[in-house]
């Protein structure tokens, strides 16, 4: 159920609009400011204000994400390499990514976490050789990714975000 408000917004004037019970909605002005909304029984009462952060000072065409990708990547400390036993994974989260870190024969290795048939956690899934390629076997299904690439054996529409890896010391560092 969505209903769009047409017309002026005033910031902080609240707006009322009969809704059915339990429908919730969100929206966003065109000047970019936030609508709470609070549900009370069939009535949503809509707080329109404008809250000031850090994205709110960008122009309207720009956003964090953008932002932070002007940069480029960023090296940034994931484990210890004493903190992956040999021939499986762990999970870790860099900054908003959450990340399965792998120790094989061949190396480290480090894939989006979250399967991208299922959504299942790959960090407990089992190292496996297939055709001469190191992959993760996802324990909700069976699914083999290439731990290199991040692209699936069986199909390759399936795709896992791989991230570059660097060993320091007895540091893993990620590229994000």
């Amino acid at each position: 159920y969505q209903r769009r408000v047409r017309g002026e917004i005033d910031p902080g004037k609240i707006h009322l609009a009969k809704l059915p019970k339990g429908f919730f909605t969100s929206a966003m002005a065109d000047d970019g400011s936030r609508r709470e909304t609070k549900s009370g029984g069939n009535i949503l009462r809509v707080i329109f204000g404008r809250k000031k952060s850090a994205s709110s000072m960008l122009p309207k065409t720009e956003t964090k994400e953008r932002r932070v990708s002007e940069k480029g990547p960023q090296w940034y400390l994931g484990c210890n390499v004493k903190d992956i036993p040999p021939d499986k994974g762990v999970k870790i989260t860099v900054l908003k990514y959450k990340i399965a870190v792998f120790s094989t024969k061949n190396g480290f290795y480090a894939i989006s976490n979250s399967c991208a048939h299922m959504g299942v956690g790959l960090s407990t899934g089992d190292i496996e050789d297939f055709k001469g390629k190191t992959c993760v076997k996802c324990p909700g299904h069976g699914m083999l990714f290439d731990l290199q690439t991040g692209v699936s054996v069986h199909n390759d529409c399936y795709r896992q975000r791989s991230y570059p890896i660097e060993v320091r010391g007895d540091q893993i560092w990620i590229k994000v």
